[in-house]
């Protein structure tokens, strides 16, 4: 799988290389829409990085918003540079359903860039997911389920999760306790682990390195969670069925 960035600006190029060096992902480099539409539509791209217009001028927002139709698994990300990029072009590629802007002079560096892209590939991953995992959620439960997915690359707490709702914690207790459900801290570490086993059914995709994006203490401890609630481990888990399997022991 491969990072694809759309630039000419050949220090941009370099700092997403440097950020994503040891992820074993390739990065691809193009100047033009259509030389970034050429290489989507051959497959192989899991994140696409672009600037605001491209080589002739062209805007990319049409092309942030293809990809989001047309290959819904691709992560888009773009450069906007205060000053620069009118507030217009920016509302224009959130408009078309961006997940991340990095902004110039303050996500520049290798860590910035790295967290970025890894925050865009997970909040990708969760867009693809919620539509699966809905339809086994009773609809009281949803919203409590729909923050924690959303949320899984973050140290969210059950208290976060009520102030975001506007309730109390002991209403979230109770409203999945009428649904059938279990308390909160399980209904989070399934959505967490549901996003685990997404993210490992992607080519390149290690458990060490997920750990490391989600916050788990380590890949051993991600394993043992995974072992508890899955009933096996998560080699066997890819054996049998992945996510499918996963989302069916969920419900």
């Amino acid at each position: 799988m491969a990072v694809l960035v759309l630039t000419t600006d050949p220090q941009r190029r370099a700092r997403v290389s440097g950020a994503l060096r040891g992820q074993a992902v390739a990065i691809w480099c193009c100047a033009t829409v259509e030389e970034a539409r050429a290489t989507l539509a051959r497959g192989g791209v899991r994140t696409l990085v672009v600037d605001p217009a491209d080589a002739r001028g062209l805007p990319t927002h049409p092309l942030v918003r293809d990809v989001r139709e047309r290959w819904p698994g691709v992560a888009t990300l773009a450069f906007v540079q205060p000053g620069r990029t009118s507030a217009a072009e920016m509302a224009a590629l959130v408009a078309a359903g961006l997940h991340e802007l990095l902004v110039h002079g303050a996500d520049d560096s290798e860590h910035a860039l790295r967290v970025a892209v890894l925050a865009a590939e997970q909040h990708c991953a969760v867009d693809l997911l919620l539509a699966r995992v809905r339809p086994h959620v009773p609809p009281r439960a949803w919203p409590i389920v729909d923050y924690f997915l959303r949320r899984a690359i973050e140290p969210v707490t059950v208290e976060d999760c009520a102030r975001a709702l506007g309730v109390h914690r002991k209403t979230l207790v109770n409203r999945l306790r009428d649904a059938g459900c279990p308390p909160p801290l399980v209904v989070r570490a399934w959505c967490r682990l549901l996003v685990v086993v997404r993210l490992l059914e992607e080519p390149g995709r290690t458990v060490e390195g997920i750990a490391l994006q989600l916050d788990y203490p380590s890949g051993s401890a991600l394993r043992n969670q995974a072992r508890r609630f899955l009933g096996m481990t998560l080699s066997d888990v890819g054996a049998h069925g992945g996510f499918s399997y996963a989302l069916g022991r969920f419900a």
